[in-house]
């Protein structure tokens, strides 16, 4: 199951709407509902969303993706790290990915610099 796919699973198994996602995070409602329905989204406006899901709700939409966010400190790499991202993340299991998904959403929200409209999902 992909991130979106999970994010809509959960929403509607939790009765969580975009309206009251918009409210918390100041996400538009709109551009919510389009992530929903397969448009590209922020990636700084998705960590926000699934940072104002209420615990239950977080909680389930990391198992749909097969992990826990309280992995996130499980995360570990044998010798030196490559100088390609892109090699790490391919060598990432599915949990792996899920909780370095964690990390990069407690990042951006300390700010990272990145300007927003070179963060996409």
């Amino acid at each position: 199951m992909n991130y979106r796919e999970a994010f809509d699973k959960t929403l509607k198994t939790f009765g969580i709407t975009a309206k009251s996602l918009s409210e918390a995070t100041g996400v538009q409602e709109r551009q919510i509902s389009l992530f929903r329905k397969g448009k590209d989204l922020m990636a700084g406006n998705f960590f926000l969303l699934v940072e104002a899901l209420p615990e239950p709700a977080r909680q389930h939409f990391f198992e749909q993706l097969g992990g826990q966010p309280s992995d996130l400190a499980s995360i570990q790499f044998e010798g030196n790290q490559p100088s390609d991202p892109s090699s790490v993340v391919n060598s990432m299991n599915s949990t792996e990915l899920v909780q370095l998904l964690g990390a990069i959403s407690d990042k951006l929200k300390q700010g990272s610099g990145v300007p927003q409209e070179l963060i996409q999902v």
